[in-house]
């Protein structure tokens, strides 16, 4: 899926979701105004990555913000278990 990392804004997002989701109406390339990101939206590789938009990625891929977190069920299984630990 050319997942590189995973940004902050992604963690709580179901897959699933309308907006936000993997195969949501929304896609985020507000990032390619600067620049660098001009220089990168007018690559020959138009492959698209995944991932938070670090220098790194934004030097070395043709990036879209990742919206969703594709682990989500495992984490809320996980928050689900420390929730009744402490309960």
């Amino acid at each position: 899926k050319n997942i590189l990392d995973y940004s902050h804004t992604c963690l709580t997002t179901a897959p699933d979701h309308p907006h936000y989701g993997e195969h949501g109406d929304y896609q985020d390339y507000f990032h390619y105004r600067t620049s660098l990101g001009k220089y990168l939206k007018h690559r020959h590789d138009k492959e698209i990555f995944y991932g938070s938009l670090s220098a790194h990625n934004l030097r070395n891929y043709h990036l879209q913000r990742l919206r969703y977190n594709p682990d989500f069920d495992r984490l809320m299984k996980k928050i689900d278990l420390f929730v009744d630990k402490i309960i």
